[in-house]
C-alpha cells in the first residue's frame, strides 16, 4: 500500500465525493445473516458502518487513517451511536479478538497491490475470524477496453463544495495502466474555476474475477457465493461487481 491520499484524511470531503448508498442494504442484510459481531476493514468515515450500527448491529470499523477515523467518530457522537473503531493498517492488524464477519465494502480491496500485500490481508482476516466465520467484500469487474486507450485520457470524477470556503471544486483523473503489475496509476486533479489547486497520485489494483477466485482457494477460503450486484444477482458474464462471501476452508 501506498502512502494515503490527503482526500483520505479529509472526511467532510470525501463524503462529498463519495456519497452513494447502493450498496448499504446488501451489507445489512450480510451482516445481520452472520449474526454476530463484525468488523468493517478500510471503514473511512463510516458511510457504510453507522448506517448498520443504526439499524442496530453488532459493527466494529478499522481504518488507517486517523482523519477519517475522527470525523467517523464525530458523525457517530451526533447521531447519538456507540461504535468502537480502531487505528491499523488492513494487511496487518491484531486485535486480540475474533467476528462473526469481517468485510470490506466499495473497492478498497484495491489498494493491496502486491500478492505480499493481499496474502498478509487474508492471513489477517483469518486469525480474526470466528469457527465458521464469513468474510465478504465488494470490487469491481475490471473493463479492458477502459483500461486500455481511454484511461490515457482525462476524465471528470465528480464536484464538491470546498469545507473550508465553500468554493466550488471541481475533480478530474487522468492514468495509465501497468499490465505488468495490474495496477492503474492516475493524477487526480482539483480545480477551481478553471485552475489548478493540486494534483495527486493514486493507484488501484484491477483483480480480474478468476484471480480473485484463485487467491482465496490459495490461502486457505472457500467461496460461499459470488454475486454481481447488490440485488443478490448472482455473478456472470454481464456483473459489474465481485461480490464475495467466503469462510475459512476446513
Amino acid at each position: 500500500m501506498t502512502a494515503l491520499l490527503p482526500l483520505y484524511d479529509d472526511g467532510e470531503a470525501y463524503d462529498q465525493i463519495f456519497p452513494g448508498t447502493d450498496d448499504i442494504p446488501y451489507w445489512q442484510a450480510q451482516i445481520a445473516k452472520a449474526n454476530g459481531e463484525s468488523l468493517e476493514l478500510a471503514c473511512g468515515t463510516g458511510r457504510v458502518l453507522l448506517e448498520l450500527r443504526a439499524q442496530g448491529l453488532n459493527v466494529e470499523g478499522l481504518d488507517a487513517s486517523t482523519g477519517m477515523l475522527s470525523y467517523a467518530a464525530e458523525k457517530a457522537k451526533q447521531r447519538g451511536l456507540q461504535v468502537k473503531l480502531y487505528q491499523g493498517d488492513m494487511r496487518h492488524f491484531q486485535l486480540d479478538k475474533t467476528f462473526a464477519s469481517i468485510y470490506i465494502p466499495a473497492n478498497t480491496l484495491g489498494h493491496l497491490y502486491t500478492r505480499d500485500d493481499i496474502e498478509a490481508h487474508l492471513a489477517s482476516v483469518k486469525r480474526h475470524l470466528q469457527p465458521q466465520g464469513v468474510y465478504m467484500f465488494d470490487m469491481f469487474v475490471p473493463n479492458p477496453q477502459f483500461l486500455t486507450d481511454s484511461w490515457g485520457q482525462r476524465h471528470a470524477m465528480g464536484e464538491y463544495i470546498n469545507p473550508s470556503d465553500g468554493a466550488l471544486i471541481k475533480m478530474f483523473q487522468q492514468g495509465q495502466y501497468n499490465h505488468a503489475t495490474q495496477v492503474t496509476h492516475e493524477t487526480w486533479s482539483y480545480e477551481r474555476d478553471g485552475q489548478i489547486l493540486r494534483e495527486e497520485a493514486f493507484s488501484i489494483r484491477i483483480f480480474f474475477p478468476q484471480e480473485l477466485d484463485a487467491l482465496l482457494e490459495y490461502n486457505g477460503f472457500e467461496i460461499i457465493a459470488k454475486y454481481g450486484n447488490y440485488d443478490f444477482s448472482l455473478f456472470d458474464s454481464q456483473s459489474k461487481h465481485q461480490l464475495i462471501e467466503a469462510r475459512i476452508r476446513s
